[in-house]
């Protein structure tokens, strides 16, 4: 306040220097006049004559004052008139020319460039200054609301017959109402004759081909746009083509049809209305219809009014006139534009949820969908409002940058809802196709089972304990009726045949399942990359969009710097942006294949040898699928160095003293850690060595157990039991891998003395054959089941051992089935399993002991073989 106070002051005594002549010739009586002559003329021969003239001219208190007042007149009257810097230095060159001027010139530019500075500061008013003005000239504006009225009623008397070449009025509305007609049912009628193929286009949204569909859909959009305007173009030719008031009116009414149905093409894309597979917003029809038709009347309404101000322009009228015009289109707009956000805030704010191309709303996306409302009527109140100042005071450029911004927020929701609609689309034929995977993988294993089922023989059950006569009753008499031997042949021939269909339909099944699980791969492939490359084209639209926000807001909206300014500035800063997509893209592409190849990978995750596939847990991983998360990282590293290196070159910063300090960082890293380096090469020697993989059974000496992954410099090894052992590839030394190749695996049986090795090597064969033609097993055998001889002998037993040769995925499930079809078929061939109990032979005894005695023996296999069983689960369960 204090400043504004004293700038008067400051202005005065800034421009005493270059008004001081004509000052005292206003304030001074003639002497004066007379001493300024004598001064000047006695100017060429010496200072001293000069400083002798001015100091013979004293003033006095009243001529003090009077200069004084002068000085304040001449002050008013150079800022009122504001001449341009340019007119003091114009008449510089005749001073000049005088032997001298030179000390006078230099006084005369320093005072011009005083005065342009002081009038550039009295040029900035206040700002309340400004409000008050704008405030005044909108009343001014408003007051001419009358005025508009008969502004108005001019144009009717424009169209008269007397200015239009003898057409009336009614006869011109008429025309340009059969005119606007006709293009709206040029339209409808492409619409209606494209009904089929926009039909079937909306019924190919799926996959992949939905790109294609939809493409295909704007195409036909753009054909019906291509048919309005060829109608609303040939009708200006055709009946509007002059400079009369009809004539341009009539154009102004046709162009504007034809934007309106431009800019609702946008709204006709995202919506759909009537095509619900092709709809890219996530809502119903209904909503998709409101939406639509409350855009269609804002932005009719919009270049109804616009059109309404350029009429006026064109009739001259006054400008105040057109300023209320701009005013009172203004609150209509924006009272419109606020209805329509409320009316249809539900509907836009689940569009705005639906955003998302992970399946699942972020919670940005979240927050913009809650609160999408509370920020549009903001918007909108602000862009009235600049649309108000701009009228007002002819600077509109915070409108334009408001607006420009709305245009732009917009297509970045279309190009969103586009990747969105894409993305859901390619997950919904994931999910349809890793269905139908899982259908044919539960056929599969029906049909494995049947077949199963249809190969195994039949066998009479054994008789029991229970079964046999009791002590003292007499012993029941069995009739066996004869056996046909053609029956038995029709008998066997029906079963082979019902076996080869069981093992038909298995391996169709097992086919199908194939295919389907092929199908399943290449979809999620397909829309694992289709992900990445709408990735990076959300991130290249959000660099462009960003570009021109900050170009709208810069050069229109604030006015911070001219166009060629920034130009020049973005130029340089394209490569930068340039730089940060390439490497964003580049990453896309190593976590698609990196990502691809773990996935097929992922079937194998970490188990131990022998587990079972209904545990969940699978066979080891492949080589590349052990390396990918190492080349991820490495690569991750040299994608975000190399651009940051680029980067700071672009910009003009030297880099070479980076990588030289990064060279001597690492330098003195690897003499300070010798155990860590020592780490991370013995880790790159076993990765390259192949010496194991993750998912893969081993034992390094201090510890065993399954890799479950890895480090630059530890091994993670989870125990059978749980327990997860941490190991630096310093530390490992020799490693054992039980999983790699195939794995041959040994089991001991015990025998009674009595039995027959022979019949047990043919029993034995045998049933190695049988697993060899199960579905199930069938692939992980590379040698059948066999004996291979005694090991032993003992007091009351045979230990026989038995051997196969089998993958290194799941050994101990068929030790296990082995095992449960020798106890099953053995007693069968009379080949018993040996016991515990030593034999101890009886003085005398009766019927009674003899049959007690043999039920007992009956029970006391069924227990041995009970116990041969749990042992086997027992050493399959601890590996």
């Amino acid at each position: 306040m204090m400043l504004r106070r004293l700038r008067p002051l400051f202005l005065a005594l800034s421009m005493l220097a270059a008004t001081l002549p004509s000052a005292l010739a206003q304030s001074t009586a003639g002497p004066a006049p007379q001493a300024a002559a004598t001064a000047q003329g006695a100017e060429p021969q010496g200072g001293a004559t000069q400083g002798a003239a001015g100091a013979a001219l004293p003033l006095s208190p009243q001529q003090f004052d009077a200069l004084v007042d002068a000085l304040s007149k001449s002050v008013a009257e150079r800022l009122a008139k504001a001449p341009p810097a340019t007119a003091t230095p114009a008449a510089a060159p005749p001073a000049a020319a005088h032997p001298g001027a030179a000390k006078a010139g230099a006084t005369a530019a320093g005072a011009a460039h005083s005065d342009a500075m002081m009038m550039a500061m009295a040029s900035e008013a206040p700002f309340s200054e400004v409000f008050i003005d704008v405030m005044e000239r909108g009343d001014d504006a408003l007051e001419q609301f009358p005025s508009l009225v008969t502004e108005s009623g001019r144009i009717p008397t424009l169209l008269s017959a007397e200015m239009n070449g003898g057409r009336s009025r009614s006869a011109f509305f008429l025309l340009l109402a059969a005119c606007v007609a006709v293009a709206l049912a040029v339209e409808a009628l492409l619409l209606f004759a494209l009904r089929g193929p926009r039909s079937y286009l909306a019924g190919r949204m799926e996959g992949a081909a939905s790109i294609w569909a939809l493409a295909a859909l704007v195409s036909l959009d753009v054909v019906v746009l291509t048919g309005l305007w060829l109608a609303t173009h040939g009708m200006v030719i055709g009946l509007f083509d002059g400079t009369e008031p009809q004539a341009r009116l009539g154009y102004l009414v046709l162009t504007s049809v034809f934007y309106w149905r431009l800019y609702l093409v946008v709204f006709r894309i995202a919506l759909r209305p009537g095509l619900t597979p092709a709809r890219l917003a996530m809502v119903d029809d209904h909503e998709a219809r409101a939406i639509f038709r409350w855009a269609s009347a804002v932005i009719l309404v919009a270049i109804a009014l616009s059109d309404f101000r350029r009429v006026l322009e064109a009739i001259h009228s006054p400008q105040l006139v057109v300023v209320c015009a701009m005013l009172i289109n203004t609150a209509i707009l924006t009272s419109l534009l606020i209805a329509a956000a409320v009316a249809v805030r539900e509907p836009v704010a689940k569009w705005f949820h639906g955003l998302s191309q992970e399946g699942r709303p972020g919670p940005i996306v979240a927050t913009v969908a809650r609160w999408w409302l509370v920020v549009a009527v903001p918007v909108f109140l602000a862009l009235g409002i600049a649309r108000v100042y701009g009228a007002l005071t002819t600077w509109d450029g915070v409108h334009t940058a408001i607006l420009l911004t709305m245009h732009v927020l917009l297509a970045l929701v279309l190009l969103e809802s586009f990747m969105d609609k894409v993305c859901r689309l390619m997950r919904a034929e994931v999910a349809s196709v890793t269905a139908a995977e899982e259908v044919a993988v539960e056929n599969a294993e029906i049909a494995a089972e049947v077949a199963s089922a249809a190969a195994q023989p039949v066998v009479a059950e054994p008789v029991t304990a229970a079964a046999m006569p009791a002590a003292g009753a007499e012993p029941a008499v069995l009739e066996i009726a004869p056996l046909d031997p053609a029956a038995l042949e029709r008998a066997a021939a029906e079963q082979a045949a019902a076996e080869q269909a069981a093992a038909e339909q298995a391996a169709l099944a097992e086919q199908m399942a194939a295919q389907e699980r092929a199908a399943a791969l290449h979809a999620i492939a397909r829309e694992r990359a289709i992900e990445a490359v709408m990735r990076c084209l959300r991130v290249a639209i959000l660099l462009v969009s960003l570009s021109l926000l900050v170009r709208i807001w810069v050069v229109y909206g604030v006015g911070m710097m001219e166009m060629s300014r920034y130009n020049a500035l973005a130029s340089a800063a394209l490569p930068a942006g340039a730089i940060l997509l390439a490497a964003y893209c580049a990453w896309q592409a190593v976590d698609y294949f990196t990502g691809r190849h773990a996935r097929e990978g992922l079937h194998g995750g970490p188990a131990m040898p022998g587990t079972d596939v209904e545990d969940g847990l699978h066979g080891p991983r492949s080589r590349m699928s052990t390396l990918l998360p190492l080349l991820r990282v490495t690569l991750m590293l040299a994608i975000i160095i190399m651009a940051g290196l680029t980067l700071l070159g672009q910009l003009g910063i030297d880099v070479m003293p980076l990588i030289a300090g990064a060279s001597i960082i690492g330098l003195a890293i690897s003499f300070g850690s010798q155990t860590l380096v020592k780490d991370i090469v013995s880790g790159v020697f076993y990765l390259v060595d192949d010496a194991f993989r993750v998912g893969e059974y081993i034992d390094c000496g201090k510890a065993k157990g399954t890799v479950e992954g890895f480090t630059l410099r530890s091994l993670k090894l989870r125990h059978q039991n749980g327990m997860i052992h941490t190991i630096p590839f310093g530390q490992l030394g020799q490693i054992t891998n039980f999983s790699r190749d195939w794995t041959t695996m040994k089991f001991n049986l015990r025998f009674t003395r009595d039995t027959d090795l022979e019949k047990l090597r043919k029993t034995v064969k045998k049933i190695g054959a049988e697993m060899l033609e199960d579905p199930e097993l069938k692939e992980e055998f590379l040698a059948p089941l066999k004996m291979q001889g005694v090991a032993d002998i003992i007091d009351n037993a045979l230990i026989v051992r038995f051997k196969f040769t089998v993958r290194p995925i799941k050994p101990t499930v068929v030790r296990r089935e082995a095992i449960k079809r020798m106890v099953y078929q053995l007693p069968q061939q009379g080949i018993q399993f040996a016991n515990n109990l030593v034999p101890v032979q009886a003085m005398g005894g009766d019927a009674d002991t003899g049959a007690g005695a043999g039920a007992a023996a009956a029970v006391t296999r069924a227990r041995i073989a009970n116990d041969l069983a749990a042992r086997a689960e027992s050493e399959a369960a601890t590996g």
